[in-house]
């Protein structure tokens, strides 16, 4: 570059304008066009054409001060051409959009100056803390409030900042209003069982999927009501025409369209409800397949509601629990993916000491008998895991578990913990946890953090992998116990 001077690193934005502009000035001045770019140099005037009818001498003058501009004028675009080629060469791709086209060495600086000198500093920090400190409290809605995050965004690129994907997916998840949080750490744990990376448009439109669903289903329903008013209005025309009626179909058999009907189970045009395949098992033909969206009306899927249990004199409702590992399939992964991840999670062998935090678990479940401080056992009890297989329960109780929170020992205590000793993994319930007044959130940096509703930390989990593991240890410290 130039006239053998040093090499410098290349503007990457305000980060390093400072140091950028003193380099790039040293070069010029190097190669003698440091006076050009700062206007020392300025453009040279045009002389003025004098009129046919001017003096011979005056035409002669013209000629003279035409030719000596012609001259100057070269010279200038030279040096401008030359002084913008070594800026555009000493700055990166995300500058060089603001300059691309530019002929003028002093316009080109300018521009540069505009979008990174160190008098925007103040406008970075100001749309940081914009992203940053922003929440969807302060917004009438959701997309207002991704829009703000947004439009400021937008600004840093165009000062030569950027915000990776997942950190701003983190921001965005971290400003939510607390009934969208739990729903939102389950879309960047799927995306990571998924390997694949959740932006802030990914994790919008699927916060928003329930919204739709129930927009689609005022749709429908307001249709079925129009069709069977519709339909109704027929049936009294047709009545009216009496049974002996020219209106009446051949053979006289009133004639219904496939069009007209609806089953009210499956909410699908075009059958009634005692011929849905979906429905009626008996009715399926074999090349059937159930469309992935109403794979929950099948009554094999159905969750089944167990006997009551008088162990030990007491009398409790016991619906059957479901832990969806995989309860995102819909927003991340398909129907076969999530069963076959399933099956091999649950099947793999050796067993898993780690305790993995699962914000879709439903209740708190090991595969260790060691760890229960109370136990009752349980008879024909089982769990359906995400893969629809049914797992023998063992039993039920207390569980001890020794944790770190910022490297000091502490102990916890996880009631109606479930002995299920098939699975090959321990799961923290953070649902649970939740519904117990101990929220959670994810600090942006690979941390899970549990809390109390004073705002102490009472647990955290760290990043791996397959999703978050429970930062556990393996001494017990008798001082500082819990229990959920």
């Amino acid at each position: 570059m130039g006239k053998g001077h040093r090499e410098f690193p290349k503007l990457k934005g305000a980060s390093n304008f400072d140091s950028w502009s003193q380099d790039i000035k040293q070069c010029l001045i190097v190669d003698g066009l440091w006076k050009w770019v700062v206007g020392v140099k300025k453009q040279p005037t045009k002389p003025a054409r004098p009129g046919n009818d001017s003096p011979t001498a005056t035409q002669e003058a013209y000629r003279r001060d035409k030719a000596s501009w012609e001259k100057d004028q070269e010279e200038f675009d030279d040096k401008h051409l030359l002084a913008c080629a070594l800026i555009l060469l000493s700055v990166d791709s995300k500058p060089k959009v603001h300059i691309t086209g530019v002929t003028n060495a002093t316009r080109m600086a300018m521009i540069l100056r505009n979008h990174y000198g160190s008098k925007d500093k103040n406008s970075v920090n100001n749309y940081l803390v914009n992203i940053t400190r922003s929440t969807q409290k302060q917004f009438e809605s959701l997309d207002d409030y991704a829009q703000h995050i947004r439009l400021n965004e937008k600004k840093l690129i165009d000062m030569g900042l950027t915000i990776p994907d997942w950190i701003l997916a983190g921001i965005f998840q971290s400003g939510l209003n607390e009934n969208l949080r739990p729903l939102a750490t389950i879309l960047l744990y799927a995306a990571k069982q998924n390997k694949t990376e959740l932006t802030m448009e990914d994790m919008l439109f699927e916060l928003q999927e329930p919204e739709r669903h129930t927009q689609e289903e005022t749709t429908k329903t307001n249709a079925h009501e129009a069709k069977k008013l519709n339909q109704s209005d027929n049936n009294r025309g047709r009545s009216k025409r009496g049974r002996g009626s020219r209106f009446r179909g051949r053979g006289g058999r009133n004639t219904t369209s496939k069009s007209d009907l609806y089953c009210d189970g499956c909410e699908i045009p075009g059958h009634e409800k005692k011929d849905c395949f979906i429905l009626n098992k008996d009715k399926r033909p074999d090349w059937w397949t159930c469309p992935a969206d109403k794979e929950h009306l099948l009554p094999e899927n159905k969750k089944k509601t167990r006997k009551t249990d008088t162990t030990n004199g007491s009398k409790e409702s016991k619906a059957h629990k479901v832990v969806h590992v995989f309860k995102t399939k819909q927003i991340q992964l398909s129907s076969s993916t999530r069963k076959q991840i399933a099956k091999k999670a649950y099947t793999k062998k050796p067993k898993d000491d780690n305790w993995w935090m699962d914000s879709a678990a439903d209740v708190h479940i090991t595969h260790d008998r060691s760890l229960f401080r109370t136990y009752r056992s349980l008879t024909n009890e089982n769990v359906v895991v995400a893969n629809d297989t049914p797992v023998k329960v063992h039993g039920i109780g207390t569980i001890e578990l020794n944790i770190l929170i910022n490297g000091e020992e502490h102990t916890i205590g996880l009631e109606n913990t479930w002995h299920v000793p098939d699975l090959a993994y321990n799961l923290l319930s953070l649902g649970t946890l939740d519904q117990k007044g101990y929220p959670f959130r994810s600090d942006g940096r690979g941390k899970l953090i549990v809390s109390h509703q004073t705002g102490k930390v009472a647990m955290t989990g760290t990043r791996r992998e397959t999703g978050y593991q429970l930062d556990i240890s393996n001494k017990s410290d008798e001082s500082d116990s819990w229990s959920d």
